[in-house]
């Protein structure tokens, strides 16, 4: 039986698919705001990964786009408790941010930004 290795490529997703303010590659604020909890995932099981013997490391938290990712939906927030419902975000005029405080508690802990 032939398997087939799919997914990985996480360096060049994070190259090709998400811009300089750390937002990937969708139109809506809810969806973008999805991708820094999965690569969290994975990033928390590769915390301080470096391969025995070399120089390579695949800790996610030292990537720029990544840490960015962090930051991302700041520039969106309106009137310190909104994010707009672009696409199919939420509700017209519902109350709601794209900012979860586990992920930016976990920031702070891993990059002392406030």
């Amino acid at each position: 039986t032939a398997y087939e290795v799919t997914g990985g490529n996480i360096g060049a997703e994070l190259v090709n698919s998400v811009d300089r303010d750390g937002h990937g590659n969708e139109g809506a604020p809810g969806y973008n705001s999805l991708w820094l909890g999965n690569y969290l995932q994975v990033a928390e099981v590769l915390d301080g990964y470096v391969i025995n013997g070399t120089d390579i490391s695949y800790d996610l938290f030292e990537n720029v786009k990544f840490r960015k990712m962090f930051s991302s939906m700041y520039p969106l927030i309106l009137s310190t408790s909104y994010s707009p419902a672009i696409g199919d975000t939420g509700t017209a005029g519902g109350k709601g941010l794209q900012v979860k405080l586990a992920d930016m508690v976990k920031a702070f802990d891993k990059f002392g930004d406030d």
